[in-house]
């Protein structure tokens, strides 16, 4: 049987704001649109906001500025939620060189842009050049005094690339540091420490470690049970 490992790609919502406002709708205003409907899953009316905002981004800030970037790479995510690899590939490199060009390869945005990327290379099987993707964003929010969050999600989707190629030791490995991080960073009952445990259920399971799947199992089971009772229905 096949599981399904939850990743997580970083989608552009901090934005460097400047007033700019077209015909119809600001940069800023199309962004927000394109959030909010990426949120709702409403992907098709996502992409033509995305594109709308790329358009005016390029025209108002130039080809190579950071905003542009930031467009880029919402409109690429969408494509990714689509599995529309060959769309998104090409739209995180141009965003990925931009972010290098202006801010240097060690970054904290450059390492997000890395991270995305390497989701692609991933989704399209291509694990050595995803490997080196994941580590690296992985290396750079490790040296950035408030990227521990960051890199455990890298971790977690290279933690599942892991397992993808029959990698169990480094899969488990890497699951239980993202989650220690997410714990920490987090608390202990948050949706991403959740997908965590979800995807270490997963994988104890379909390597036969049963006891290992069940301690996990039961973590779950007591945050479901908090969360519940910390919002009982009317």
């Amino acid at each position: 049987m096949k599981y399904i490992l939850k990743t997580l790609f970083i989608l552009a919502v901090f934005f460097y704001f400047m007033p700019l406002y077209s015909d119809e709708m600001s940069w800023e205003d199309l962004n927000d649109n394109v959030i909010s409907l990426y949120e709702k899953e409403n992907y098709e009316e996502a992409i033509v906001f995305a594109e709308k905002a790329l358009r005016l981004a390029e025209y108002a800030f130039g080809e190579k500025d950071l905003n542009v970037a930031i467009s880029l790479n919402n409109l690429a995510s969408i494509y990714n939620m689509q599995e529309k690899y060959d769309k998104a590939k090409p739209l995180y490199e141009r965003a990925l060189s931009i972010r290098e060009k202006v801010l240097g390869n060690d970054h904290t945005d450059v390492a997000k842009s890395v991270n995305n990327l390497a989701m692609i290379y991933d989704a399209l099987k291509q694990y050595d050049k995803a490997e080196l993707l994941y580590k690296r964003a992985i290396t750079i929010w490790q040296k950035s005094s408030n990227g521990s969050y960051y890199s455990a999600i890298s971790m977690n989707n290279l933690a599942s690339m892991y397992y993808s190629t029959g990698k169990h030791a480094k899969t488990e490995q890497l699951y239980l540091r993202s989650l220690a991080i997410f714990r920490k960073s987090l608390g202990r009952n948050h949706p991403d420490v959740i997908m965590v445990l979800e995807n270490m259920i997963k994988f104890y399971t379909a390597i036969n470690k049963q006891k290992e799947a069940e301690i996990y199992e039961n973590q779950l089971k007591k945050i479901n049970e908090t969360r519940l009772n910390a919002d009982p229905e009317d």
